[in-house]
């Protein structure tokens, strides 16, 4: 009996005159579907995938017939797995198109780096999972112009805190060309003003980055604008995002969960929107189980990965827990290893699980690359504050600046004043008059409010990033504060997260210090060690972890270098990531000046107040 397959909108059609043992044979490939009389049938179809056409291949053999159209298509896909296997296996590779469009940039590149770059140019649908601190944010640009997607316009799907802090900051000091960057932030009309912008110049041809939060994507137009007939019910509030085509669309932390479950709003919107080429990125693409990563699959490549199921029934331990089917997580109810699967993917289906994935997923870590990789690297991230907290920094501001202004007070108190703003530039502030406030008496104790702080705000996602506040950690963080209260808060705040945490400080007792130590460097949990840096900065080795997060800077580099090295010892070679965060138009601006030239504090503050610009 022949069987006839064919291309047919995205899709493989598949044609055969009816034999019960055909539909049976073809009801084994995943995802297959069947199209009646009423809407043209009768025939089936299959996903438009390499994994599919060797499927039927496997269950029709001699009664398959290819037509041209689907043998050229699986002919390229084949030159584009045997490419991939090359560039994944490579130690570097050369890049042909990103050099001659942004030649600094690609001069920069470590050979790793390049490997990213390659593997994102050359995958249809690529997801680029390479560990923390890697340069996954350069790889995905250097991916876009080396796939030769050199006229844009451009989308970039990211977290809040990292829109300008990472994305503007790579657009415009490492991509050495003419591109335009938008990013959109601030009130809704602000962000209507910059997207007006965008159109313009898409309309113009120039080629423009459009840098958005996911919660853009997903906000309908206000009731306002629809009872004025400015817009239909439901209708998107920022219509540019969807009516655009874009030459490439990146997700930065997908694994966050704009795309995890494709029934909410937000992954709706995000598969409506119309471009080239997807690329998505995260540092941890498989958080707790290996189903995490079908809602990325599905994004990348919709046609493919239609079915969350069928797509696990291929390769997924599914076990009934009396309730109804689930996932196993690699354990038993009792917490033993369960014994027919690895992590979730059953032991069978192990080695296919992952050559299923190879055209998808590059992921390297740091221990593999680490020949290519300084001792310390160190990434400096600039933080908004929220609202509420920049109001009061504002304030705060006022009266120091006042101070600083008088000629005739000390050095140490122009200090006080500064050291109290850089509090507010951490977090919003409880403020606790000790005097009589009215009588002008202004002693006052700050208690951090850590849910109001753009700081916070990071550090949560660079927590996520590395799998903690999930549970499942994929490496150790020290965080650093020279602020006790600042310690406490957030340790409070991770405890009711339920993460486990360990803490340092002046008041920790000499006994409770070195268990915190031992705990920290010997036991899988906790994978976070707050610290002041000056109760951590001697006399402690912590080479478990592979990130420092300060969360505010001190006045002397020597002191947060001493803490760094709390970490980087010579007891381990490895590598270190030291982040250093500041929060934007504030004190952190004017220490980050004394660190980066060596001033002297107390020449700065006496001989250069007028210079200071608190706000």
């Amino acid at each position: 009996m022949r069987v006839m397959a064919t291309i047919y909108k995205k899709r493989i059609k598949v044609e055969f005159p009816y034999d019960p043992m055909m539909v049976s044979a073809i009801k084994e490939v995943p995802g297959s579907k069947f199209t009646g009389r009423d809407k043209g049938g009768p025939f089936w179809t299959v996903p438009l995938d390499f994994d599919s056409a060797k499927m039927l291949r496997n269950v029709f053999g001699e009664h398959l017939r290819i037509s041209k159209g689907l043998k050229e298509w699986g002919w390229k896909i084949v030159k584009e797995r045997e490419a991939l296997n090359q560039i994944i296996g490579a130690d570097d590779v050369e890049l042909e198109k990103l050099p001659l469009h942004a030649p600094e940039m690609a001069e920069g590149l470590r050979p790793f780096q390049r490997v990213g770059v390659k593997f994102g140019a050359t995958s249809s649908h690529p997801l680029i999972g390479d560990q923390p601190g890697l340069g996954k944010t350069r790889e995905a640009i250097g991916a876009v112009l080396e796939a030769g997607l050199t006229d844009g316009p451009y989308l970039v799907i990211a977290p809040k805190s990292s829109l300008r802090t990472v994305w503007e900051d790579h657009l415009v000091n490492v991509l050495d060309r003419n591109d335009e960057v938008l990013v959109a932030t601030g009130s809704r009309s602000k962000r209507l003003e910059t997207l007006d912008l965008a159109a313009e110049m898409i309309e113009n041809g120039v080629p423009v980055w459009v840098i958005i939060n996911p919660e853009m994507v997903r906000q309908r137009a206000p009731k306002s604008e629809v009872s004025r007939g400015e817009a239909e019910p439901n209708s998107p509030a920022y219509p540019l995002l969807h009516d655009t085509h874009w030459q490439a669309v990146i997700i930065d932390e997908v694994h966050r969960g704009a795309v995890r479950n494709p029934q909410t709003q937000t992954a709706k919107s995000l598969y409506k929107i119309k471009a080239d080429k997807r690329i998505a990125l995260s540092g941890t693409p498989v958080k707790n189980r290996p189903i995490d990563i079908w809602g990325t699959l599905h994004w990348l490549n919709p046609d493919v990965f239609s079915s969350k199921w069928r797509w696990a029934e291929q390769y997924l331990h599914i076990k009934n827990n009396g309730f109804g089917s689930v996932f196993c997580s690699g354990r038993t109810d009792s917490g033993s290893k369960c014994q027919r699967c690895e992590g979730g993917i059953r032991n069978d289906a192990i080695e296919a699980f992952h050559e299923h994935l190879k055209p998808y997923l590059l992921r390297r870590t740091k221990a593999e690359v680490y020949p290519d990789l300084p001792p310390k690297e160190y990434v400096d991230v600039w933080c908004d504050m929220t609202p509420k907290q920049k109001k009061l920094y504002d304030e705060f501001a006022k009266r120091a600046e006042a101070v600083i202004g008088d000629e005739t007070v000390s050095a140490t108190n122009v200090l006080a004043e500064l050291t109290r703003l850089k509090q507010f530039a951490n977090s919003l502030q409880d403020v606790h008059y000790l005097g009589d406030e009215e009588a002008g008496e202004t002693l006052f104790k700050l208690v951090p409010i850590v849910d109001e702080s753009g700081k916070v705000e990071v550090l949560e996602e660079l927590l996520d990033e590395r799998g903690i506040l999930e549970g499942n950690p994929g490496e150790k963080v020290v965080i650093f504060s020279q602020f006790k209260e600042f310690v406490n808060a957030i340790y409070t705040w991770l405890e009711g997260m339920q993460i486990p945490a360990l803490r340092i400080t002046g008041d920790v007792k000499d006994r409770d210090r070195d268990e915190a130590v031992r705990a920290f460097q010997e036991d899988e949990l906790p994978a976070v060690m707050l610290m002041t840096t000056t109760a951590g900065g001697v006399s402690i080795t912590l080479d478990r972890a592979d990130s420092v997060i300060f969360l505010d800077e001190t006045w002397s580099p020597a002191d947060m270098e001493q803490a760094e090295d709390r970490v980087h010892r010579v007891s381990r070679i490895h590598n270190v990531t030291v982040y250093t965060l500041r929060s934007r138009g504030t004190v952190d601006e004017y220490i980050n000046q004394i660190v980066r030239d060596k001033k002297s504090i107390h020449n700065f503050v006496m001989r250069d107040r007028e210079a200071i610009r608190l706000r």
